[in-house]
């Protein structure tokens, strides 16, 4: 399976500081998956900033097509419980 970044998603990654291998982590090894409207799903991963000592959450919002996960847009938060879903 392969990863696509839409042009939105691949800005926000600069704007953002999210480097390839917490976008792939996120995609292809989500702590979360909650399915959206119209075929979009959303990976969650918790990650740990060593430099701010705070603990985050990756979004990735994304569709399947074929043998790739296409990227929409993708951002860090603060955030984690308002996100977070419990089972």
């Amino acid at each position: 399976m392969k990863v696509i970044l839409l042009s939105h998603a691949k800005d926000q990654c600069r704007e953002r500081g999210i480097k390839k291998n917490i976008i792939e982590e996120t995609v292809f090894n989500p702590d979360q998956i909650i399915e959206e409207k119209e075929g979009k799903k959303i990976a969650q991963k918790k990650i740990f900033d060593e430099e701010k000592k705070k603990n985050y959450l990756i979004r990735a919002i994304f569709k399947e097509e074929n043998d790739r996960r296409i990227v929409i847009t993708l951002y860090k938060t603060s955030k984690v419980q308002k996100y977070w879903r419990s089972e």
